[in-house]
């Protein structure tokens, strides 16, 4: 099986050279470029999803696959500006993590994601300390939402 494209790489001035998906595009970078972010997941599909939204993008992203790797792992960042937490995680949840973290730094911005999402869960996660709450799976533009909620532009 084999098929054939024809390609054109010259442009009339005519031409625009951003479509307005790279405009959406270049404006969700604005609004993650600065941010130094946790990613804790223990699954690796969605470690893997979530690095391909924010690698690249951010100023840094750090991975922890549990919750005592990503207590131990903010200690040695402590300047991280948001902490994206999956809830449902063998031994210390995303809930008890993210207890943890807020003792450490009461300001930091804790992002509870999870596919687990039943009634209440939205508001248990919120009493353990999350600031926000998604349920996966999410679009990106989703989550680009609620970073924004909590982050602005923050182009400079």
């Amino acid at each position: 099986f084999w098929f054939t494209l024809t390609y054109s790489s010259t442009k009339t001035k005519n031409e625009k050279t951003a479509s307005p998906d790279t405009f959406v595009e270049n404006t969700d970078a604005l609004v993650l470029k600065n941010l130094k972010v946790m990613v804790v997941e223990d699954d690796q599909v969605g470690q893997m999803y979530l690095a391909a939204i924010l690698d690249g993008v951010c100023k840094e992203v750090v991975y922890a696959s549990c919750g005592e790797e990503a207590i131990d792992l903010y200690n040695q960042h402590s300047d991280t500006d948001l902490v994206l937490m999956d809830i449902k995680m063998p031994g210390l949840d995303g809930y008890a993590t993210t207890r943890k973290l807020k003792e450490i730094n009461p300001g930091i911005v804790v992002i509870a994601q999870t596919a687990h999402a039943l009634a209440g869960d939205r508001e248990k996660a919120l009493a353990a300390g999350c600031d926000d709450y998604i349920t996966k799976p999410f679009r990106k533009q989703s989550l680009i939402g609620v970073v924004r909620k909590y982050f602005g532009e923050r182009s400079n």
